[in-house]
């Protein structure tokens, strides 16, 4: 729903962002955890980039100018900018059973 999720995005999303900002605020690596991209940084990217979608228009990313030069600096990889602009990429989130407020079901 529109009020899950704007809640998702003024508390989780919000909280997430101002953490990854300040690391990389503090990183004094070019990536986050070296001069060399790694599996580390593409998960970062995703996570990221999915949660962003939840935010419409990305206006909270210009709030986080460490985050966005971050992703900036992911997106300018030349594989990855040839990925992002293939058609695949563009898609909407594509899990149809996730949602906000999802109940988890233990197994015996």
């Amino acid at each position: 729903s529109d009020e899950a999720r704007a809640k998702f995005v003024a508390t989780t999303l919000t909280v997430s962002m101002e953490k990854f900002d300040n690391y990389f605020g503090k990183c004094t690596t070019k990536f986050a955890v070296g001069d060399e991209p790694t599996v580390a940084d593409f998960q970062v990217y995703a996570y990221i980039d999915t949660c962003l979608l939840l935010d419409g228009g990305h206006a909270l990313l210009d709030k986080y100018a460490n985050v966005k030069q971050y992703l900036k600096k992911i997106s300018e990889i030349p594989e990855i900018k040839d990925y992002i602009v293939q058609s695949h990429a563009q898609l909407p989130i594509n899990n149809k059973v996730a949602k906000f407020g999802g109940k988890v079901i233990n197994k015996p």
